[in-house]
């Protein structure tokens, strides 16, 4: 009894790290894959003149991404070794891939932006109307 109930534990424990290992890298993932969207669209934006053909290569980029994710050292690999075999596999500039992070970040998409909590209209302008009396005590 006692050794059924060591091994649930030792079960349980592993199910636990599994998931905080998994979690972890789902982590490292997102911030690889941010990172290489980054460096890629500055490249890209600096290199590609109309947005049509820029948003198609970063498009494609982001599709060969889905099988990147899927290696093991993605987020341990060399990032200027990724940016500069995207920029190969895009046929973006490599000496741009080199210097990517001096490169300016592209404007946000509009659709980036968040307008949340602000208004239509602007407010009413009150600048001609009478405060209301209040009373000192």
């Amino acid at each position: 009894m006692k050794a059924q109930q060591g091994q649930a534990d030792q079960t349980a424990r592993a199910k636990i790290l599994g998931r905080r290992d998994a979690f972890a890298r789902e982590q490292q993932v997102e911030t690889r894959t941010r990172e290489l969207q980054d460096a890629v669209e500055r490249v890209a934006t600096a290199a590609v003149a109309d947005p049509d053909a820029r948003e198609e290569r970063l498009t494609d980029f982001d599709m060969a991404l889905d099988d990147w994710i899927e290696q093991p050292d993605f987020t341990t690999a060399d990032l200027d070794e990724q940016v500069l075999r995207a920029c190969r596999m895009l046929d973006l500039p490599e000496d741009l891939a080199g210097r990517w992070r001096a490169l300016p970040r592209p404007p946000p998409y509009l659709e980036d932006v968040d307008f949340e909590g602000e208004a239509d209209e602007p407010p009413p302008d009150t600048s001609d109307r009478v405060p209301p009396h209040r009373d000192s005590g």
